[in-house]
């Protein structure tokens, strides 16, 4: 496993974690707990992305069809179990330490088994929850093709991520 294979993950769940409580988190407890800085920022990508999730309040005016209870509910998920395995992984990926293999002539990261299996409860949870967001971008009548693939393209890193840390996690788990 090259650098990458640390740093990316390392990386994401990094960035994540202000991206859950600054940002996504409005969807789930309300603007209203956030200064108006924020509420900017998520308002302003939601009118120049089309998302119709994130900017749900105007979207609930102009489109009845909408319904956000499921949407909200995931945030809701994405803060009570998602963001505390966030801290746990950077905590485990700074604690790791490498060994080399000298099967492959190369440095592998070994992690707790207990870490590998949170993992896979992380990643195939997050996976999924895309799958019903994508869903509402691709049929919605009230989004442009733009703002269709501006969306989906924006969600893209919380799928491929997690699913690419998956297949890692499964094979680590298939080599033992």
């Amino acid at each position: 496993g090259g650098g990458y294979e640390r740093s990316v993950p390392f990386a994401f769940f990094k960035s994540h974690i202000p991206i859950t409580v600054l940002i996504d988190g409005q969807g789930a407890f309300g603007s209203f707990l956030y200064p108006q800085l924020l509420r900017d920022v998520v308002q302003f990508y939601a009118d120049h992305s089309g998302d119709r999730l994130m900017g749900y309040r105007q979207s609930l005016q102009e489109d009845q069809q909408v319904n956000v209870a499921w949407f909200a509910s995931f945030i809701l998920c994405e803060c009570a179990l998602q963001l505390p395995y966030f801290f746990v992984a950077l905590r485990v990926m700074t604690r790791t330490h490498t060994r080399a293999d000298n099967t492959q002539q190369q440095q592998q990261h070994h992690y707790p088994e207990w870490f590998r299996k949170l993992t896979l409860v992380y990643c195939a949870h997050v996976c999924t929850t895309l799958i019903p967001i994508w869903a509402t971008f691709a049929t919605s009548p009230n989004m442009t093709m733009a703002q269709k693939a501006i969306c989906i393209s924006i969600y893209a890193p919380y799928f491929w991520i997690p699913l690419w840390l998956l297949s890692k996690a499964l094979e680590v788990g298939d080599a033992k």
